[in-house]
C-alpha cells in the first residue's frame, strides 16, 4: 500500500533495491491496469482494434500497448484523450509514427503518459496542425521518449500578410504537464513573396516555437527544443528573412527546464535585417527556471542580431546550480523478463527512488527541482545505489505480474544525495506488462 511521504521523512519501504521491479508492483497495488493490445497488422483479430476505437473505450487508468504498424493513414487524422487518464506506449522495438494527438479534459486525480512514439512527420512541414496539443487538464500529462514536429508557414500571394511556422506541441490551461527525453522541431516561417494584389514585397514570417504554453505550467526534462527558422527573403540582401523562432514560448506559464538543450531557429538566410531565435521567449506574467540546460542561439542575418537565452532582457528568470540527474526504466516492461535501468548522477551519489501511481508536479525549491509524483500519494524507497562513478546502467529481472494483472503503471523519480546536494532528478514511467498479451 503506497503511503504519502514528504522528502525529509526517509521511512522504509523496500530493503533490496535490486529487486526494485517487485517493489514497485507490490507497493502500489493500486496501479493496477487492464491492457488493451492495438496490432493493425493482426489479420486473425486477436489485437483490440484501431486505436481510435481502443482511446474510446479504455477506461481511467488503462494501458494501452501498440504494436507495429501503420497508424498515421489519413493526414487530417488525430487521437484523441479526452476526460481521462490512459497510457499509451509503443511496444518493445516498435517504430510508431502516428499523426497528431490532442489530451484535454484530464481530471485531477487522473495521468495521461504517453512513451515511444513520433507524432507527426520524420520531418517539420506537412500537415494541419501541431501535432500534440494539451488543453484543459487539471490531471497530469506526462510525455517521455517521444519526437514532435511542427508545421512550416507558407505566404499565399493574395493574403497582405505572412503565416509564422506552428509549433511542435502547445498546452494550454494545464498546470502539470510534463516532458521526459523528447525532442520538438518547430516548423519553420513562410518565404517572403509578393501580394498580387498591392504587389509589395511581404516579408518573411517568424519560425514557430518548438513548444508553446499558455496559462500552464510545463516542465522539461533532457528535452531538445529546435525553434523554426525563419522565412527566407524573396531577393538576398534586399527585403527582410523571418526571426527564428524560440526554443520554448511562455504565455502566462511557468516552465522548469533540467537538462537537455534549447536551439531556436536562425533568421531567414540572406534576408536585409532579422534576429536569430531566443531560447525562451516570455510574457510578464511568465517565469522560467532553469538547472543544467544547454543553450544554442539562433543567428541573426544583416543588420539583426544573435538570440538570447531569454527574451526579454529582464524577464523573471532563475537558475539552479545544481547538474542534471536523472533515472530511466526502458519501457515497456514486459514480465517475466528483463527491464534497462540507467542512471545519471555524479560520482558519489546515493540514489533513493520514490514511486507513485500517478503524476503530479509540485515545486522543490531545496531540492532544486519539481516533485512529478503525486505529491499526496507517493512513496520513499530505502536503500538506493551508491554511485561511485556517478553513471549506472544494468538490466533489472521483471517477473510474472500478480495473478489477475494485466498490467501496472508507476511513475518513478529519483532523490539524489550528493557532497554538496540533495537533488530531484528526472521523473520516468515504469510500464509493467503481462508478456502473455
Amino acid at each position: 500500500m503506497s503511503t504519502v511521504r514528504t522528502l525529509g521523512a526517509l521511512r522504509t519501504t523496500a530493503r533490496r533495491p535490486w529487486l526494485l521491479p517487485v517493489v514497485l508492483g507490490l507497493a502500489l497495488t493500486s496501479a493496477r491496469a487492464e491492457v488493451l493490445v492495438v496490432d493493425p497488422a493482426d489479420s486473425l483479430g486477436s489485437g483490440f482494434g484501431p486505436l481510435q476505437t481502443a482511446l474510446a473505450f479504455a477506461q481511467d487508468g488503462d494501458i494501452i500497448l501498440l504494436r507495429p504498424g501503420d497508424y498515421a493513414p489519413q493526414p487530417t487524422e488525430q487521437y484523441v484523450i479526452d476526460g481521462k487518464g490512459v497510457t499509451v506506449v509503443a511496444d518493445t522495438g516498435a517504430e510508431i509514427t502516428t499523426l497528431r494527438w490532442v489530451v484535454k479534459n484530464v481530471p485531477a486525480g487522473s495521468t495521461v503518459v504517453l512513451r515511444n512514439l513520433t507524432l507527426g512527420p520524420t520531418e517539420a512541414g506537412s500537415g494541419v496542425a501541431s501535432y500534440l496539443s494539451v488543453e484543459s487538464c487539471a490531471g497530469a500529462v506526462l510525455v517521455e521518449d517521444c519526437s514532435m514536429f511542427g508545421i512550416d508557414g507558407v505566404g499565399l500571394p493574395f493574403l497582405p500578410f505572412n503565416i509564422a511556422g506552428l509549433p511542435a506541441a502547445q498546452v494550454a490551461d494545464s498546470p502539470a504537464v510534463t516532458f521526459r527525453n523528447c525532442t520538438f522541431t518547430a516548423g519553420g516561417g513562410g518565404a517572403a513573396f509578393i501580394n498580387v494584389v498591392s504587389m509589395d514585397i511581404i516579408d518573411g514570417a517568424e519560425g514557430g516555437p518548438g513548444l508553446r504554453a499558455t496559462d500552464s505550467g510545463v516542465h522539461l526534462f533532457d528535452c531538445v527544443l529546435i525553434g523554426g527558422a525563419g522565412g527566407a527573403p524573396l531577393l538576398r540582401g534586399y527585403d527582410a528573412g523571418g526571426p527564428g523562432g524560440a526554443g520554448l514560448q511562455l504565455f502566462g506559464s511557468d516552465a522548469f527546464v533540467m537538462g537537455g538543450s534549447l536551439a531556436p531557429g536562425h533568421a531567414g538566410a540572406g534576408g536585409a535585417g532579422a534576429n536569430g531565435g531566443p531560447g525562451v521567449d516570455l510574457d510578464p506574467r511568465s517565469a522560467a527556471t532553469f538547472r543544467d540546460v544547454g543553450f544554442v542561439p539562433g543567428m541573426g542575418t544583416g543588420s539583426g542580431v544573435d538570440g538570447q537565452l531569454t527574451q526579454p532582457p529582464g524577464a523573471d528568470v532563475s537558475n539552479y546550480p545544481a547538474p542534471a540527474r536523472s533515472v530511466t526504466l526502458g519501457a515497456p516492461a514486459l514480465g517475466p523478463g528483463l527491464v534497462a535501468l540507467e542512471i545519471d548522477g555524479e560520482p558519489g551519489d546515493l540514489l533513493l527512488f520514490a514511486i507513485a501511481p500517478g503524476a503530479g508536479a509540485l515545486d522543490r525549491p531545496p531540492q532544486q527541482g519539481v516533485l512529478i509524483l503525486d505529491f499526496e500519494d507517493y512513496t520513499l524507497l530505502e536503500n538506493g545505489f551508491f554511485l561511485p562513478t556517478g553513471d549506472f546502467s544494468t538490466s533489472l529481472g521483471v517477473p510474472d505480474l500478480p495473478a489477475g494483472t494485466d498490467g501496472i503503471l508507476i511513475l518513478v523519480q529519483g532523490l539524489f544525495f550528493g557532497a554538496r546536494d540533495v537533488t530531484l532528478g528526472s521523473p520516468t514511467s515504469f510500464i509493467w506488462i503481462d508478456d502473455a498479451l
